[in-house]
């Protein structure tokens, strides 16, 4: 059939009829025309299509938390007006609308910042830089002391302008804001700045709930660090500045006394370094009693100092850290003990259930992670477990100071998990560790296995004597990434033969160790028959 007797509309058919009758440029222009008609007429059909869409009969508040929630990894890259521009027009419409959804302020290219700040409307406002992604160029400067200066919008502020290009002139911009009334979010990254002695927020910021700085100086503590009764979180690092004013310790528990909501607390190279004097902490401690995260870096000294005057009975995890320049000396480890048992007895009362302690050779430090049942009278479950992660302690070269420590100021009767990668000598395991009624899994990675044999050997002739069973609940021993030495097959045997006579049963695991072989495995199951040998051949 020829096109021009299909049935078109009148106006395209009288296209068709026209053929021949004139001049062919003028044809082209009318049919041009014609195409171009019918071009908007589709775009409007297809509109009006999606316009009839289920998801298109969403209101648009609906819509704008779909494309917010949708969205939130775009913001993060820098790269959000590329993906609203594939969207449909309507959804675009809405976006463009969604004061919210500019809130969320990106300084990574300066057209896009003023753009982004035009379309907020008088949304709260979301303000995260960093020198170290966008550049420092005055027109950053001139956007963010905009932003300051319309403090009374300001949600949630973020700079962190530890970037190796240049950087903010942070005082002069943060003068501009001398109060936040919504503030709810405030952390400052800076490599030694005295940013904070502008006046910044001297007029408070009362609804602050989380408040981080790092290597900002600070040399008035009462007067430049923004704190309220509703506040948190509170994490302070003095950063890389070598010589940190750090708050007295009249006022920083003064401070921590007017804290009842904080329940986030992280210092690093920021406590007091004086005697307290002049406190009644002195006679009564300071009790914070919502903290549950609790993470010191400093050193033991000065930690077992604070942790005589604070104490912190609810706390679930709790990290001590003994950063590198205070590691050349030995401190009394004891003495810290002691300290951590005074902040936080009613955890430390029930004694420990796992104990993991790992010997960095290198550096001869030991790391000790410790979980407790407490507090006392409480239901345990692993949801509520308390923890507590001592790194960079420097003790002796193998593991007993540990393990003797924390038995005289701590009680291990609970212990049930034993993880050790160290240096522990016979004596550790015969005398400290051998009647623990509840010690379920023992897991050793490295020669202290052998000394453990040599407990077990000696054990033998007194268990014979007195019908007492050593490790009287074990259920699994553990070999772990370590080279088996030759003369292990033989006095690993020996050793648990007594023991497993005696119920309950156990089993023996080796797992990603070398040194063993098919006939030495066999052999190890020979003379245990009782016991239950597993090797996963990884080594």
């Amino acid at each position: 059939m020829r096109p021009d007797a299909l049935p078109w509309s009148i106006p395209t058919q009288k296209l068709f009829e026209k053929t021949g009758n004139i001049p062919a440029e003028e044809h082209r222009t009318l049919i041009q025309r014609r195409v171009e008609e019918l071009k908007d007429e589709i775009c409007a059909l297809n509109s009006l299509h999606n316009s009839l869409s289920p998801i298109n009969r969403l209101p648009p508040e609906v819509l704008s938390d779909i494309i917010i929630q949708g969205s939130s990894e775009s913001r993060k890259e820098g790269v959000l007006w590329i993906r609203l521009s594939h969207i449909c027009k309507r959804w675009r419409e809405v976006a463009l609308d969604c004061a919210a959804l500019w809130s969320d302020i990106s300084f990574l290219k300066p057209a896009l910042t003023s753009v982004m700040l035009s379309r907020t409307k008088s949304t709260p406002l979301t303000v995260h830089i960093d020198t170290a992604y966008c550049q420092a160029t005055p027109r950053t400067y001139d956007a963010l002391s905009g932003i300051l200066s319309s403090s009374d919008r300001l949600q949630c502020l973020t700079i962190d302008d530890k970037g190796k290009n240049r950087r903010l002139q942070l005082r002069k911009a943060l003068s501009r804001c001398t109060t936040a009334p919504i503030l709810k979010e405030l952390r400052i990254k800076s490599r030694g700045d005295n940013c904070l002695r502008s006046g910044f927020l001297k007029g408070g910021a009362p609804s602050l709930v989380h408040l981080k700085l790092s290597g900002c100086i600070i040399s008035d503590w009462n007067a430049q660090v923004p704190l309220g009764v509703g506040l948190q979180i509170l994490d302070l690092s003095a950063g890389t500045v070598p010589f940190q004013p750090r708050p007295s310790g009249k006022d920083f528990l003064s401070s921590l006394g007017n804290l009842p909501l904080l329940h986030t607390l992280r210092l690093t190279l920021f406590l007091p370094n004086d005697r307290y004097t002049g406190h009644p902490a002195l006679l009564a401690p300071i009790v914070c009693r919502s903290l549950r995260t609790f993470d010191l870096h400093d050193s033991p000294v000065l930690i077992s100092k604070f942790l005589r005057v604070v104490h912190v009975p609810d706390v679930q995890n709790m990290k001590i850290h003994t950063p590198h320049p205070f590691r050349t000396n030995r401190p009394d480890f004891t003495e810290l003990l002691t300290a951590l048992h005074m902040s936080w007895k009613s955890v430390l009362d029930a004694g420990v259930r796992e104990l993991r302690l790992v010997y960095e050779p290198l550096t001869a430090f030991h790391d000790v992670w410790l979980e407790f049942d407490g507090p006392v009278g409480r239901h345990h479950s692993s949801e509520t477990a308390h923890t507590l992660d001592l790194t960079g302690l420097n003790v002796q070269v193998d593991a007993d100071t540990v393990i003797h420590g924390v038995s005289q100021c701590w009680t291990l009767e609970p212990l049930q998990i034993l993880d050790i990668d160290s240096i522990m000598v016979a004596e550790a395991w015969a005398t400290t560790l051998r009647d623990l009624p509840n010690l379920r899994h023992i897991t050793i990675v490295g020669v202290s296995m052998l000394n453990f044999c040599n407990a077990f050997n000696k054990e033998q002739e007194v268990a014979a004597l007195t019908q007492a069973v050593p490790f009287p609940a074990l259920e699994v021993i553990t070999l772990e990434e370590t080279m088996l030495p030759p003369e292990l097959f033989q006095k690993l045997p020996k050793a648990l033969f007594y023991r497993s006579l005696s119920p309950p049963g156990f089993k023996v695991v080796i797992s990603h160790c070398s040194g063993i072989t098919e006939d030495k495995y066999q052999l190890m199951g020979n003379i245990l028959p009782h016991v239950e040998v597993v090797w996963d051949r990884r080594g």
